[in-house]
């Protein structure tokens, strides 16, 4: 890829006797100002391990892109602001766990958008904005239950639904029910089965319309407890 170089032209013509006359050299100082394409964010989850978000997106997707920005992206600010946190370098370097910008991803939704540097030192426009599930809730003692509310997926087209899956006292996740997505306010009361003081832990999945990408909320626990009837 040349980023800047003088480049100069001639042109030349035959007589009707085969001769080629040239005209004078012109030229100029070539210089590559064209940005790459926007990046394509895949998803961006709460890792359950680290407990940090983390972030996906497909390389390029112009072929001299070289390095990515990740920004951070201010809602509360007027207007929105993207703040550059972090640089990834390599075409395919396409995975990133936020350990530099001191979000907790328990406390809020979390914003973030990336945009691809080419060669020549061009950056291309920020991705469209991908927001991290936030899930909360607890227990609610006077419906011996336990409530749960998240925020929507920002990022896809769309989003199929979202399945919400339970872990019984460290005992491996398994889903608990679906919920459509479009909805206003996501809320879920589980009161399936529980246990006195035992702690159950949640977590949410949304999957994307389009295809079989999934998202992850944080985690969320809270140990049940269950009023008993009186006996009479």
């Amino acid at each position: 890829v040349v980023c800047n170089d003088s480049v100069n032209y001639r042109v030349g013509l035959f007589d009707t006797s085969g001769l080629i006359y040239y005209s004078r050299v012109d030229g100029d100082l070539f210089n590559d100002v064209f940005p790459p394409d926007s990046v394509v964010i895949h998803h961006v989850s709460v890792d359950s391990i680290t407990g940090l978000p983390v972030l996906s997106w497909q390389p390029g997707p112009s072929l001299d892109v070289i390095k990515y920005i990740v920004y951070r992206i201010d809602m509360y600010s007027n207007p929105v602001v993207a703040i550059p946190i972090d640089t990834i370098i390599g075409f395919n370097s396409v995975y990133w766990l936020d350990t530099v910008s001191g979000q907790n991803p328990y406390d809020s939704s979390l914003h973030y958008g990336i945009a691809g540097v080419d060669s020549c030192g061009n950056t291309g426009l920020i991705s469209r904005r991908h927001s991290t599930i936030h899930l909360s809730g607890g227990l609610d003692q006077c419906i011996s239950s336990i409530v749960l509310q998240w925020t929507d997926y920002k990022g896809w087209d769309a989003v199929q639904e979202y399945e919400i899956l339970r872990s019984d006292a460290g005992a491996p996740y398994v889903s608990l029910t679906t919920v459509p997505a479009g909805q206003e306010v996501y809320q879920y009361v589980d009161n399936q089965n529980l246990i006195q003081d035992t702690t159950y832990c949640y977590t949410i999945v949304a999957k994307r319309a389009a295809d079989d990408t999934i998202a992850w909320s944080n985690h969320l626990c809270a140990v049940a407890s269950v009023i008993e009837p009186p006996q009479y």
